[in-house]
């Protein structure tokens, strides 16, 4: 831990600390801003990971071919600077999941979180009761199970956030 002395007498002596305190608040945003970065990159790692490790489904569905369409979300999370971006059409689907099919009752990795209320045919006003829907354009979806490669990846890191800390700021 830096010191700084300063003799309150001696205008110079205040001035230098005021510098002195300046440059240690430049060197902790500094710091605070790795910090940042290096848990926005680790967490887009992990998320990718995540995501990367979903079983295929044939979940969405083009109707005019009736040919499965895989999830376009693969390699796709990065970090920018300490934001964290996840690109992908479905990238909500299997996210949050949808559909009487996969989160019922206690088979619901969600069933944590039924305070807020989230529940079977939820989705869409009812339309998670349905057998399928259309997601956007050519494509139905018969309801996915909700993966949660995002809350499991913000899981993962999380006892990991005070170690880089210590390290950058040690």
């Amino acid at each position: 831990m830096k010191t700084v002395h300063v003799d309150v007498f001696d205008k110079s002596s205040l001035e230098k600390a005021i510098d002195e305190l300046k440059a240690v608040k430049q060197e902790w945003q500094r710091k605070a801003n790795l910090c940042c970065e290096a848990i926005a990159a680790m967490l887009a790692d992990q998320i990718d990971a995540n995501i990367e490790a979903l079983p295929m489904t044939d979940d969405l569905v083009d109707v005019k071919t009736h040919q499965p369409q895989p999830y376009n979300s693969y390699g796709l999370a990065y970090a920018e600077g300490n934001r964290v971006y996840i690109k992908g059409r479905e990238i909500a689907f299997v996210e949050f999941g949808a559909g009487i099919y996969h989160n019922e009752g206690v088979n619901n990795p969600l069933s944590e979180a039924v305070k807020f209320e989230t529940s079977i045919g939820s989705y869409g006003k009812g339309q998670g009761n349905q057998p399928y829907w259309f997601v956007a354009h050519n494509l139905i979806s018969r309801g996915t199970p909700a993966y949660m490669p995002i809350y499991r990846a913000i899981l993962t890191i999380e006892p990991e956030i005070p170690t880089i800390v210590r390290q950058i700021f040690a």
